[in-house]
């Protein structure tokens, strides 16, 4: 199957990279739960001593908890122009990197750490060479989806060379937020325009709604009826999101 990716990120517990691509007959969910964590542990002088060292030693951080370590091996990379043997690390949680690459580069068989500070999902993208908006062939196993045309457990997934670009429907959106409440939302596409108010006005476009449960309600409904592919707006991922999940915690 192709598919063109214009979404990825990740969730833990069980840890699991997700894309989200379309293709002539819509939007899909991929899964692949076989992508792990990683960093790179350079060695002082050779990497037995590091590998020792996993083997012999517990970590935990600051806060005592345990660190886990899934799996180490010895492989080869780029240092400059030459190349040198590092040891790969892999561990079970992401956020658990950097708490285990300040133990690591304590112990005297390390003499530095490598890309401990390249995000999950990005890590993911460089090594499968993908790129959002591009498009990929897909292996893997279909199961039924509510809000998809299905969910993909991803066996494998490789980029493909494509010049071709769907049309995408896009939907922006901004919130207005006095004394932490939602006074008004606004929506606005190529065809489409609206507002939701808690005052009343004249004007065609705008919807009074009573207050906060009612605005949320009528945000859901207007997105789902838009049958957006993606949703646009200025600082919404450390703003408007933020403001949408606690306005709905409060009203249930």
């Amino acid at each position: 199957m192709r598919l063109q990716v214009f979404d990825v990120d990740y969730r833990t517990d069980p840890l699991r990279i997700r894309l989200f691509g379309k293709n002539s007959e819509g939007v899909f969910k991929l899964l692949d739960r076989k992508f792990r964590p990683y960093f790179y542990a350079v060695p002082e002088e050779d990497t037995g001593e590091i590998e020792k060292d996993l083997e012999e030693k517990d970590f935990t951080s600051d806060k005592r908890e345990d660190l886990e370590i899934i799996d180490f091996e010895v492989v080869e990379v780029k240092d400059g122009l030459e190349s040198i043997d590092v040891v790969k690390v892999y561990v079970g949680v992401p956020a658990t990197i950097t708490k285990l690459k300040n133990e690591l580069w304590d112990l005297e068989s390390v003499s530095h750490c490598r890309e401990f500070d390249i995000p999950f999902y990005r890590r993911y993208l460089i090594d499968k060479e993908l790129r959002p908006g591009s498009w990929v062939e897909i292996e893997g196993d279909h199961q039924e989806s509510e809000k998809f045309v299905s969910e993909i457990e991803v066996q494998d997934i490789r980029p493909l060379e494509s010049s071709r670009d769907l049309q995408w429907k896009s939907l922006a959106f901004d919130l207005e937020v006095i004394d932490e409440d939602i006074v008004m939302a606004s929506f606005y596409s190529e065809k489409f325009r609206k507002v939701l108010s808690l005052k009343d006005t004249d004007l065609e476009f705008v919807e009074e709604v009573e207050d906060q449960a009612e605005m949320l309600e009528r945000f859901i409904e207007i997105v789902e009826d838009q049958k957006a592919d993606i949703l646009l707006g200025y600082n919404t991922d450390e703003f408007d999101f933020d403001i949408l999940r606690d306005k709905a915690d409060e009203t249930g």
